[in-house]
């Protein structure tokens, strides 16, 4: 008998005595594989210790624990989606997926992750090389629909209907926004960490250690993708000490691994100009301004800029179809540590003077040491 209240222990064992209770989900038998390709995990060491059998198992869609505790009757007939912000990059897709685990097999609520657009290339290698199969794309929630935002609090970023969402909880890792509202108080955490993922094993504590290889790599993946393999001036020591430790976890190189990644991060071949321009970018507004401030990350910059004057062309296409003034483009490369903005017009060439010093000549410029969208470029833009 585990120590607690007599009460809830008479709880505990009334809930554990209900018909049925511990079956395998319709359509799954004990034995499937989840979402992660891992057996379902165990149900409550409690519970199984005070009916007296063997572990039960459950499926990927988890029934919640009587233990997690404080959730409403409707909140436990509820999944919960847990998503990152639109045009996801690997970190909003990744880090999904591995708090969607946590809830699922840890704390025993049902939860799924979900993507809010096409995930990029190297969020898309990710998928495949973990074995993942990719989240269901959504384009907006219902009323009162339970979910958890990770990495973003700008709701310029999420749903058009997030604030008629219920917001349970935020993990992220940018600045504080505003303008979201919840349904009541939540778990807020947003830490000054390079990587979602990072911050999630924190959280996790002594149960990080229970992730299948599968989930390991996808953090792994995040951290190694939001610190450029380390390069980037939002990597913390606790970042790398945490991607080192899931690496000697996974047996694998950190410098081969990230080649791998930044190959297929850098192969944009299959893309428009439009998609290229809107794949890893945030809108943010400077004294009335407003731009769309794209990023493109990778060891093979002449690829990219070899299309500068078809990517300078859309770019007033996407502004007026996405509502901003301009799209500011910055493609970085990894390996050189520096990005180079394409210079439109005298607007830009305005922007590259006033933030950061440069001299825009030509129809580009080079920014040396800026690698950082959310450290580096966003905070210094000055128009």
């Amino acid at each position: 008998m585990p120590d607690c209240h007599p009460g809830l222990a008479r709880y505990i064992r009334d809930f554990a005595q209900q018909p049925g209770y511990g079956a395998p989900l319709p359509g799954r038998d004990a034995g499937t594989a989840d979402l992660f390709g891992q057996p379902p995990s165990e149900h409550n060491a409690a519970l199984q210790k005070l009916r007296g059998d063997k572990p039960a198992r459950q499926s990927y869609k988890a029934r919640n624990s009587p233990l997690f505790g404080l959730m409403s009757e409707q909140d436990s007939h509820m999944t919960i989606q847990v998503f990152g912000h639109k045009s996801p990059d690997t970190d909003s897709t990744g880090s999904p997926i591995v708090w969607a685990w946590y809830l699922n097999e840890v704390k025993g609520v049902s939860a799924e992750p979900k993507l809010l657009g096409e995930p990029n290339t190297e969020a898309a290698f990710m998928l495949q090389r973990w074995g993942f199969e990719k989240p269901a794309i959504i384009e907006d929630v219902a009323d009162d629909a339970a979910v958890v935002i990770v990495d973003t609090n700008n709701p310029a970023e999420l749903p058009a209907n997030i604030n008629g969402a219920d917001v349970q909880a935020i993990i992220d890792h940018h600045k504080l926004v505003g303008g979201l509202e919840t349904k009541g108080p939540i778990d807020i955490t947003i830490r000054p960490l390079a990587c979602t993922a990072t911050i999630m094993h924190d959280l996790m504590g002594d149960d990080a250690a229970k992730m299948p290889e599968a989930v390991k790599g996808a953090a792994l993946t995040c951290i190694l993708s939001d610190t450029l393999e380390f390069r980037s001036p939002t990597t913390t020591a606790h970042d790398k000490a945490v991607a080192e430790k899931l690496a000697a976890d996974l047996g694998i190189n950190i410098s081969e691994y990230a080649a791998e990644m930044f190959a297929a991060k850098s192969d944009v071949s299959s893309f428009s100009d439009a998609e290229l321009l809107r794949m890893d970018s945030k809108e943010y507004e400077v004294d009335g301004t407003k731009f769309r401030v794209s990023v493109l990350e990778t060891t093979a910059p002449a690829v990219v800029l070899d299309r500068k004057a078809s990517l300078m062309d859309t770019m007033t296409t996407v502004a007026s179809e996405d509502g901003v003034d301009q799209v500011l483009l910055f493609v970085v490369d990894i390996l050189n540590e520096e990005a180079t903005l394409l210079v439109p017009n005298d607007l830009v060439k305005t922007v590259a003077a006033k933030s950061f010093s440069a001299d825009a000549a030509g129809d580009t410029v080079v920014l040396p040491g800026i690698m950082s969208r959310k450290k580096q470029i966003i905070p210094n833009l000055k128009v």
